[in-house]
């Protein structure tokens, strides 16, 4: 019986989180403790984090994560979740949401996340959320970005402090792409030594 009562309520939450129900999701976690529903998804297999991810709804994302819902560091598959919202189409709101709610993890697989899965115009946005939740461009960062030829990207890892990788083997950019690097580089040093 208890477990029928269980599976109503994890039915009733999901069903909230699928019609993107704020306030009827809110009024059924209030009902419930962090640990009963994470105790819950453990015994249905379900990870509502991931299914909110992988369903864009953001909304609800940060519902459960005020609640305290998370269910494993990792996803069913065994990524992170941030890596995780990485891999969804407009990624940025999840990313945001994920962050200001304190999860984190390793920025290094994260960075190079984004040079593969967002777009052109959106990689400066996700790299720059990053950064201002603490994680540093590193070489690698710096490589991929100076090979995809992206100025304004090159120009806006360098005003943040990137300086021009130690291994240059690894740099397919045009000799243009790196003489104006380098540039900035240099520009950003001088004016650095003025303040």
């Amino acid at each position: 019986m208890l477990n029928l009562f269980k599976n109503k309520q994890l039915d009733k939450i999901l069903g909230a989180i699928e019609d993107e129900d704020e306030l009827g999701l809110a009024k059924l976690l209030r009902k419930i403790s962090p640990e009963k529903l994470i105790a819950q998804q453990t015994e249905q297999n379900i990870n509502l984090l991931e299914l909110t991810i992988t369903g864009h709804k953001v909304k609800s994302l940060k519902q459960l994560l005020q609640h305290h819902a998370t269910l494993a560091v990792t996803t069913s598959e065994g990524t992170g979740y941030l890596q995780l919202a990485l891999q969804q189409e407009n990624s940025l709101p999840l990313l945001d949401t994920l962050l200001k709610h304190g999860i984190n993890e390793d920025p290094k697989p994260l960075m190079e996340a984004c040079f593969i899965h967002c777009s052109e115009q959106q990689l400066m946005l996700h790299l720059s959320l990053l950064f201002n939740a603490g994680a540093q461009f590193t070489d690698d960062t710096f490589i991929q970005a100076l090979n995809s030829e992206q100025r304004p990207l090159i120009h806006f890892l360098i005003q943040n402090g990137a300086n021009m990788p130690v291994d240059m083997a690894a740099i397919t950019s045009s000799e243009e792409t790196l003489n104006y690097a380098k540039k900035c580089v240099e520009d950003r040093n001088i004016r650095e030594m003025f303040l």
